[in-house]
């Protein structure tokens, strides 16, 4: 989405970053209010067959390590968005050099 978006619009570009950034922080912080504490193993993942031929599959999924660490993930990337929203230089048209 962000790529969408013109360079000149720097603020809609900081609201859309910062809009993904809450919302995969909302979803984490959804996931751990889901997750059953009680069950061993992964949560919320999928398995599904990659390379039949040799037998891969693709499994993904989410146990009680990974679960803070994704949590902890999604805040900190909200945390630099808002930092950054004025601590980010502007964007400039770089000049071009005299040989050009």
């Amino acid at each position: 989405m962000l790529l969408a978006v013109p360079r000149a619009r720097e603020t809609a570009i900081k609201a859309i970053a910062l809009g993904f950034a809450a919302a995969s922080f909302a979803v984490s912080v959804i996931v751990t209010i889901l997750f059953d504490y009680g069950t061993a193993g992964y949560q919320f993942g999928t398995n599904k067959s990659w390379i039949p031929a040799i037998g891969s599959n693709f499994h993904l999924g989410m146990d009680g390590i990974s679960l803070p660490l994704v949590v902890l993930s999604t805040f900190i990337t909200l945390l630099c968005v808002i930092y950054s929203w004025n601590h980010w230089p502007p964007s400039r048209t770089t000049p071009r050099p005299s040989w050009c």
